[in-house]
């Protein structure tokens, strides 16, 4: 975006762009340039805060600023606010900052990621973005790194919740200063046109916590390992049919735990026992299997096992014991 000087937006719409007043003027004509858009085109002013109202703009271009492909892809915008005084970890902002221009000044598209600490600015009616990683150097000038940052969007998850205002000045351009879209909604002549052009009302949904873009792809996961890896194969074991050696995760195992009992002379020959408190003993669904190096030699380690000195279950009438796992 270029008026007074060079700055950032977000596309409300194909022809709507959300701003920073700051850049503007009214001495100096407002363009506004969209990467793989259909070049620099000329804006004017819908709206512009004042001191009281906030550093927002709202400007209409003179034609669609990007193809007909691009604004078909175009979704709903959804608006948030944060919801007490908790940081909201995970925000993030899109701009065009002085410290990412390359190539002969050229701008550059930088990520702001970090957190938003909502009460730091309040007084003066904005929030704060923390920056997660390492600020920028200052330059030599004396200028911000961060200049050109200013008027770029500031997402939580998919929510727009407010506008880049400046660099917080003393903090080492570690944090950037906006203004909330709950408090812009709350300007009468800004909601009007809002619901002018949009047909709707602007509504902010309240953001508690960071919204968990990932849980969708987890379940998804978590229902293919289930489908894949639902069954356990258990090897070394002499099964009169092979289809008995698989068995279902969801039957229940028993948890063993070897011990050496120090009561017994070094000579003894007994295997180490398994004490009351290592067991854990519910039946499964498909039967037991016992498990090797735990149990003593001819006895079972199932429920029901009294030593006996053969290598069957106890009872064949009842359930079986679980496997160890």
């Amino acid at each position: 975006m270029f008026g007074a000087r060079q700055g950032s937006g977000y596309l409300l719409s194909t022809r709507i762009v959300l701003t920073a007043r700051h850049l503007l003027s009214e001495d100096v004509a407002t363009t506004v340039v969209v990467p793989g858009g259909r070049g620099r085109i000329s804006c004017r002013t819908l709206w512009a805060g004042d001191a009281d109202e906030g550093d927002a703009a709202l400007l209409l271009a003179d034609e669609e600023l990007v193809t007909p492909e691009t604004g078909q892809a175009f979704q709903p915008n959804r608006f948030g606010r944060v919801a007490g005084i908790a940081p909201l970890l995970d925000c993030y902002s899109v701009g065009y900052p002085q410290v990412r221009r390359y190539d002969g000044q050229k701008p550059d598209i930088e990520q702001f990621h970090g957190t938003i600490k909502p009460t730091s600015g309040i007084v003066r009616g904005g929030f704060v973005l923390e920056g997660a990683g390492t600020p920028p150097a200052a330059r030599e000038d004396g200028q911000s790194p961060w200049a050109g940052m200013s008027g770029a969007p500031v997402f939580s998850g998919r929510h727009l919740i407010g506008v880049v205002t400046g660099d917080s000045a003393g903090w080492q351009h570690s944090r950037l200063a906006a203004v909330s879209l709950h408090s812009l909604a709350s300007v009468p002549r800004f909601a009007r046109l809002y619901d002018i052009h949009f047909g709707e009302f602007l509504h902010c949904s309240l953001l508690h916590r960071t919204p968990d873009i990932s849980a969708e792809f987890e379940s998804r996961y978590c229902a293919y390992v289930a489908e894949t890896f639902g069954e356990l194969s258990i090897f070394g074991l002499d099964f009169s049919r092979s289809e008995h050696a698989r068995w279902p995760l969801d039957s229940a195992y028993l948890s063993l735990e070897l011990v050496h009992d120090h009561n017994h002379d070094q000579g003894d020959d007994e295997a180490p026992t398994v004490p009351e408190r290592g067991r854990v003993g519910t039946a499964g669904r498909r039967g037991p299997s016992r498990t090797g190096p735990a149990a003593r030699p001819g006895r079972s380690v199932g429920p029901g096992g009294g030593g006996r000195g053969d290598d069957r279950p106890a009872d064949r009438r009842g359930p079986r014991g679980a496997g160890a796992s």
